[in-house]
């Protein structure tokens, strides 16, 4: 039952990033959710974005908004602490992501994303 209801989670998280969705990317984002990523297209370094900022990038078309195909590789559940590695592919680019989750009160919310992602040739 919670493996669906994450793959649900984490399906609503890829979902409303490619749609731009903030309603959803709200529901399924915890509080204190964080993207970290190396890189922020051109710029080098260590990025660290809070659920706010990750939101208002969605919102102003820096992140999301391109379809992409979606691929859970591995799946790891231990109690309410769950992880997934992902493939998701768009026309030009793709991405691995290391996805954290947490349940809290009976529901899953994203906790953390790790992309990594390269452009295709």
């Amino acid at each position: 039952m919670d493996k669906d209801k994450i793959i649900q989670c984490i399906t609503d998280f890829i979902k409303g990033g490619d749609e731009s969705n903030l309603e959803k990317l709200d529901k399924v984002l915890h509080t204190a959710y964080r993207n970290v990523q190396s890189g922020f297209f051109a710029e080098k370094g260590l990025f660290i974005i809070d659920k706010k900022k990750y939101l208002s990038l969605i919102e102003a078309n820096t992140f999301g908004g391109i379809p992409r195909s979606m691929e859970i590789i591995s799946l790891d559940i231990n109690g309410d602490i769950a992880s997934a590695k992902t493939k998701l592919e768009s026309e030009t680019m793709t991405f691995h992501s290391l996805i954290t989750l947490i349940k809290n009160n009976g529901s899953w919310y994203i906790m953390g994303n790790y992309p990594h992602f390269e452009y295709k040739n």
